[in-house]
């Protein structure tokens, strides 16, 4: 069975095409691993027509010999071309990229500079509502500013205290019990990122101070609310951290606690 064709996606347009397409279809940009591989392929045909024309026969040398001496100045004139073409390519997606990361540095310091102005004015929701936003599109970097892990956290705060709400005012008691569900959830995944080593050290003094005083607040609620007991809320945080926990778990922690009560 014929292997199926690796995808990529195109590293200027996000559209997806083939690993061995020189150019991509939609924004015409260079793909280089697929103009390596076109220029490999050629070099490969080159290689397989120098291979068919040893096969002749002594007896046919003397009349193929000013034939095959044709062929070999036309391939190394082929050759000559595709090796000048490849290097043209090298060359044309070096300034290329060079050009591209060179708009996309100065438009990244443009962004965090209005980042950097939102976070010193303290509208930590407004930087949450611009990460929500990113969230669907491919600009990874916009994850290099240097507070975005306060503002992860900050972002469980959030929506625990929005989850809270739902659960003290539902509209049904189905309603209530999934509120229940995130305001947990949110709750030890701040927890969660407020004690992760990882989390702590991309932040600065003031943040982690302020990070442990979301943590101790959330877990106040929880327990005077009468969301979880203490004892529940210890060994789930306990659980979810061993086991690099999803809301999926928490679920099924839940529904576990609950059909064991103490």
């Amino acid at each position: 069975m014929e292997k199926e064709e690796k995808m990529i996606q195109c590293s200027k347009c996000g559209a997806t095409i083939k690993e061995s397409q020189a150019y991509c279809n939609y924004c015409g940009s260079i793909n280089i691993l697929g103009a390596e591989i076109d220029y490999l392929n050629k070099l490969e045909n080159v290689r397989s027509d120098l291979a068919e024309m040893g096969d002749d026969s002594d007896e046919e040398f003397k009349k193929t010999v000013k034939l095959s001496t044709k062929y070999i100045i036309i391939i190394l004139a082929v050759a000559v071309v595709l090796i000048l073409g490849y290097f043209g390519i090298r060359y044309a997606v070096n300034k290329a990229e060079d050009s591209h990361y060179s708009a996309s540095y100065n438009e990244m310091q443009e962004i965090f500079a209005g980042l950097n102005a939102m976070y010193e004015a303290g509208d930590l929701e407004g930087l949450r509502k611009f990460y929500q936003e990113e969230n669907h599109s491919d600009n990874y970097r916009v994850y290099d500013w240097e507070h975005y892990y306060f503002i992860s956290v900050y972002s469980y705060r959030a929506w625990f205290m929005e989850a809270l709400e739902k659960y003290r005012n539902p509209y049904d008691e189905a309603d209530k019990l999934n509120a229940r569900k995130w305001a947990i959830h949110d709750a030890v995944n701040l927890h969660f990122d407020a004690e992760k080593e990882f989390s702590v050290r991309q932040m600065t003094e003031d943040e982690v101070v302020q990070v442990e005083a979301w943590a101790a607040e959330t877990e106040r609620i929880l327990l005077d609310e009468g969301i979880i007991t203490e004892k529940q809320w210890n060994d789930l945080c306990a659980v979810y951290v061993n086991e690099d926990g999803t809301y999926m778990m928490v679920d099924d922690y839940i529904k576990y606690f609950d059909e064991n009560l103490e």
